[in-house]
């Protein structure tokens, strides 16, 4: 006999036999009659009908997507990329960092109240260019264009 069910038996009334039940989402599901609790063979015909019940009931789930979602999966997919260049190019470094920014992104997508993607979450936030840097190569290309 089992010390914990998972199924509660209920018992029947006015002529009517026991029953197994068990609450799910809010819901009351019966799943076979009984004699008793002591009643094995019928308890563990109701634990089989509930299992397969439950596959059931929890393929029907729909999760639909949060409106932040789309933003990390784009985001996690750069870091993808990054890991994957970096294990194939011997970059220790920079897996390690990959791999600690895809772990802290997966767990914020995963919240309920997931906080929206920031600067620093991106990976072209890890780079610094200088402005004129970036103006000395616009007037080269200028330059040899006359």
């Amino acid at each position: 006999m089992p010390r914990k069910f998972e199924l509660t038996f209920q018992r029947g009334a006015e002529g009517r036999v026991g029953r197994w039940k068990k609450f799910y989402r809010g819901k009351a599901y019966y799943l076979g009659s009984g004699r008793g609790k002591s009643d094995l063979v019928s308890y563990r015909e109701a634990i089989t009908a509930w299992s397969s019940l439950k596959v059931k009931l929890d393929a029907e789930i729909v999760v639909l997507p949060r409106a932040r979602d789309g933003e990390y999966d784009e985001v996690i997919r750069e870091w993808e990329l990054v890991l994957s260049w970096s294990v194939q190019h011997g970059a220790d470094e920079e897996a390690v960092v990959a791999r600690e920014k895809l772990v802290e992104l997966r767990t914020r997508r995963e919240k309920s109240r997931q906080p929206p993607v920031t600067h620093a979450d991106r990976l072209w936030s890890r780079f610094r260019v200088d402005p004129q840097v970036s103006l000395r190569i616009g007037d080269l290309a200028v330059e040899g264009a006359a």
